[in-house]
């Protein structure tokens, strides 16, 4: 995978999380800061039950996405190891939210949590392996035609030998 498209895996899901984050909630003592060091707030309501649990979820789905994507990046974008690195990031996933119960990590505690994290995990990883399945065939494709013409194969059997 070309390192643009695992620097944009990695990037645009943090700066959409974070942004998602900052719109929906106010109460945070970090988006308060953040307004006030702009000078004005930009927040939605939070009523609907729909945005409330999109608030909760989506942001955590975002960044473990982008950490399987991360993790990629650090082990030399090998897709051999993507298992691996799915199983790395749900560790982390799950260990980063027991951390929560024991006080370590501020945060609440959330079986969800890590739920839709292991599953923004096996989608980064079905996204790696589905772009990885796809190069392969183009190489195979390119390799089969490489040097032959389009009239080649009009007139040839597929061994290279005329007809």
């Amino acid at each position: 995978m070309k390192k643009y498209i695992v620097y944009a895996n990695i990037s645009i899901p943090i700066l959409a999380g974070s942004l998602f984050y900052y719109v929906t909630s106010p109460q945070v003592i970090f988006v308060q800061n953040i307004d006030r060091l702009l000078g004005f707030s930009l927040h939605v309501g939070m009523e609907n039950t729909f945005v409330v649990n999109l608030r909760s979820y989506m942001p955590d789905m975002l960044w473990a996405y982008a950490l399987v994507f991360s993790l990629m990046l650090v082990t030399g974008n090998k897709t051999a190891y993507v298992w691996k690195m799915f199983v790395i990031a749900g560790m982390f996933s799950t260990i980063m939210e027991v951390l929560q119960v024991t006080g370590c990590v501020k945060g609440t505690f959330d079986v969800m949590d890590i739920i839709v994290e292991i599953i923004a995990e096996l989608m980064a990883v079905f996204i790696i392996k589905r772009h990885d399945m796809r190069r392969k065939s183009y190489e195979k494709n390119q390799e089969v035609h490489r040097g032959t013409a389009v009239s080649d194969s009009i007139c040839c059997n597929g061994d290279g030998k005329w007809i």
